[in-house]
């Protein structure tokens, strides 16, 4: 009797091992579905811009990709408007770097925005009256240069697209000249990111600029007019003048990886942009040059210099004080997730909270 109960135990035993075996995974992968890896967890997209989540995420060959807004924004100061909250995939939030997915699995990205006017609800509203999807709100174009958001409508197919000045600004410090407001289509402003409109929608971009008495930095002011006004396009080589700081763009270049191979290198899935770029103090005392006085904007998206920067020899990274009539010259690293185009610009800024700021387009022309 003890000798069967022994070899039963023993049996048990074996079968609990292969049991073990089974659930078992090393690389804590238990979402093995496919071939994609993902290479990212749940906290890696956390206060990212949802746009270039969703890029990155298609760009790896995903292929089913929701968009769910959380409108709890009232000024978008602590957490920005289309900052991400989480990714679910699966429903899964407890992904690794090295889980693997189908093609097909269901990515939903959670992102903070403002609520739509006049109502609390996330409901989409749908506006189906063609083939081109908007993949933007009206809270999305807000910000940014009008000639940008012109650039990314018409790129979409977009052909019936107006432009009113909003002629409110005196020194252009909280408010840049030529920042849209809003963006309106066929008369809406609560369009969603998934809402599709025929080309010849209306689109009216709403912008602020100077009045026609004031300072008007190159553009002609004057009521709501439906076309372009034409404005002085600083470029590489020139120098632009933002109260005492004096920056001229003098090269940029593209790279896959920076940094030294024997101490540190960072590489990337997309695009680093390195911009050379001198800065003169042309005041008569010291000044403080900022990170935060430099920011790269492309496709409508704005980037910081990267976190990394201080690792690699000659990146600017937090601040460098210049001396009066002194200049510098440094090399600004921001991180794409594609190449950038003569449309993006380096937005720049004075020392001073009241210098306003300008932008320098990375073109020659």
């Amino acid at each position: 009797m003890k000798k069967v109960l022994c070899v039963l135990l023993v049996i048990v035993f074996c079968f609990s091992l292969i049991g073990c075996d089974e659930d078992y995974s090393p690389s804590g992968n238990l979402y093995t579905e496919g071939e994609i890896k993902i290479s990212y967890t749940c906290s890696d997209f956390r206060g990212k811009k949802y746009q270039i989540v969703e890029r990155q995420l298609k760009d790896l060959g995903f292929q089913n990709i929701e968009l769910f807004p959380i409108t709890d924004l009232v000024i978008g100061f602590f957490t920005e408007n289309g900052e991400i909250e989480k990714v679910t995939i699966n429903g899964h939030e407890d992904y690794s770097k090295d889980s693997t997915f189908a093609a097909d699995c269901k990515i939903v990205i959670y992102y903070h925005t403002f609520p739509s006017s006049g109502s609390n609800s996330t409901k989409e509203t749908d506006y189906s009256e063609g083939n081109i999807k908007i993949s933007s709100t009206s809270n999305t174009f807000k910000g940014n240069n009008y000639q940008t958001v012109q650039k990314q409508l018409t790129d979409l197919g977009f052909q019936n697209i107006e432009f009113s000045q909003i002629t409110d600004l005196i020194i252009g410090f909280l408010t840049s000249d030529g920042e849209v407001e809003k963006v309106t289509i066929n008369g809406h402003e609560d369009y969603s990111a998934n809402s599709t409109f025929a080309p010849n929608a209306k689109i009216i971009v709403y912008y602020h600029t100077f009045s026609p008495s004031g300072s008007n930095d190159g553009q002609n002011g004057g009521g709501n007019s439906g076309t372009q006004q034409t404005q002085k396009k600083n470029k590489i080589g020139d120098a632009v003048t933002v109260g005492n700081f004096e920056y001229t763009i003098i090269s940029v270049s593209t790279a896959k990886k920076v940094g030294s191979s024997s101490y540190h290198q960072i590489k990337t899935s997309g695009t680093f942009v390195l911009i050379e770029i001198k800065v003169k103090n042309i005041g008569s005392k010291q000044e403080t040059l900022y990170e935060s006085d430099m920011k790269l904007i492309h496709s409508g998206n704005e980037y910081e210099i990267h976190d990394d920067s201080w690792y690699w020899d000659g990146c600017f990274s937090m601040l460098a004080n210049i001396g009066a009539k002194m200049e510098d010259s440094y090399i600004l690293l921001y991180e794409l997730p594609e190449d950038y185009s003569e449309n993006d610009y380096l937005q720049v800024r004075g020392p001073s909270l009241w210098d306003g700021k300008a932008d320098i387009y990375l073109s020659n022309k």
